[in-house]
């Protein structure tokens, strides 16, 4: 039904984007139609946003979507969904420590499934903040800086 509104209604916002990155600060202003703070891969029934992102990694992985033209939105949302998203020019990854998003009016923001309106969000990583135990099978291998790097991440 999110998506279907989308069409019927004027589409991102004016946003003020910082990232604590592991490359120094970033800066990006612009209109937006979404961010995305990640430990983990998946999210909302399926959406593969940070196919990369391990858990417990220290890093967080923020995808920044730029507006795009409501015809692009289909195939720009599969891509997305499936994790399949890398090297599309309206979406932009970054790992870092830490995201703030200021926008121009409201805006709203979904934190692991509440949603409520606000001009200003704030994402951080609290490294080694908990422990989960899982099975071996399950556990993801950590990225180390080198394969970050190599990876143009």
């Amino acid at each position: 039904i999110a998506v279907a509104d989308v069409f019927f209604h004027p589409i991102g916002e004016e946003m003020t984007i910082e990232i604590d990155s592991i490359d120094g600060p970033v800066l990006r202003k612009g209109r937006y139609l979404m961010t995305l703070a990640a430990n983990g891969r998946y999210y909302g029934g399926g959406y593969c946003g940070a196919p990369k992102a391990v858990p417990d990694d220290g890093l967080l992985d923020f995808v920044l979507v730029k507006k795009i033209p409501r015809t692009q939105i289909p195939f720009v949302l599969g891509k997305y969904k499936k994790g399949e998203h890398d090297g599309i020019a309206c979406l932009e990854h970054i790992l870092g420590t830490g995201m703030r998003v200021r926008a121009a009016k409201s805006m709203v923001c979904n934190v692991d499934g509440e949603c409520f309106d606000t001009e200003s969000m704030t994402f951080s990583v609290i490294p080694h903040a908990f422990n989960i135990v899982m099975p071996k099978s399950l556990v993801v291998k950590k990225r180390s800086k080198r394969e970050v790097l190599s990876s143009g991440l």
